[in-house]
């Protein structure tokens, strides 16, 4: 909580003109308004470890590439794989595979706001049990953003997922976001964020899920871009005061071709 709160005090006062270069959207919780130019490829890589005694325990790992189809719109696929998922199997579980598009319908270069759409579905039968969807699984958003000064970007997701995964059956879940990102020098930025969802069903029960984020972005070339992000997340049981933390350290590493 203490860095979160340092590094947001650190972006509010961030007033350099520098320019962002490519910006992946799978290192945050809060995904960006851009999407990739036409007949381009970007390619990410992501690993969210739990800090627990024993460092890097539980992970997930997530590979994704996307491709500019148009001009304002982009195809995208994704899956991840995830260590310790289930406590009596400590052996990696893959899925689920996801697959859509993200459309810019909103695009202002200048000082102005940028709206794009995603739609994304889940495959079925692709992946682990306790982690692929019965049917297709459908994940509709909206991603807005407004750059505040040369420097300084807002940004706010806000969507709904429809499970259906093997465990807890079927449900819908509405998720939301919000973001700042600021550029401390050509080459760098930082960021934080909060993120959180309505009562979501899980073979626990239903649950809500709160977290905030923290990190920095280091841009290597135009085409490269590496993240690292500290996450604090809680959990709670609906009818229940009880309620669990969880700590997160993130890497992050987009490319484009």
């Amino acid at each position: 909580m203490r860095l979160f709160s340092i590094l947001l005090f650190i972006s509010f006062s961030v007033s350099l003109h520098a320019q962002f270069g490519i910006e992946g959207d799978y290192s945050q919780q809060t995904i960006n308004t851009s999407v990739v130019s036409k007949s381009k490829v970007v390619l990410e890589f992501n690993n969210l470890g739990m800090n627990t005694t024993n460092f890097l325990e539980t992970d997930q790992t997530t590979a994704a590439l996307r491709y500019g189809i148009f001009s304002n719109t982009e195809f995208r696929v994704d899956m991840s794989m995830i260590n310790g998922f289930l406590a009596a199997n400590r052996d990696p579980s893959f899925g689920p595979l996801n697959v859509g598009l993200k459309t810019a319908l909103l695009t202002n270069n200048g000082m102005g706001s940028n709206l794009s759409m995603l739609a994304m579905l889940s495959i079925p039968r692709v992946g682990d049990v306790a982690l692929r969807p019965r049917f297709l699984q459908p994940n509709l958003g909206l991603a807005y953003s407004i750059q505040a000064s040369p420097s300084v970007r807002f940004s706010a997701n806000g969507g709904v997922v429809f499970r259906t995964d093997e465990l807890v059956g079927s449900s819908s879940n509405i998720y939301y976001s919000a973001m700042m990102r600021a550029a401390v020098t050509d080459f760098l930025s930082i960021f934080g964020e909060f993120f959180g969802n309505s009562p979501e069903i899980t073979d626990l029960g239903d649950t809500h899920r709160y977290g905030i984020q923290a990190g920095i972005g280091v841009y290597v070339s135009e085409n490269i871009q590496l993240n690292a992000a500290y996450q604090h997340r809680l959990v709670s049981l609906e009818g229940s005061t009880n309620e669990t933390t969880a700590d997160y350290v993130r890497f992050g590493l987009a490319f484009r071709l």
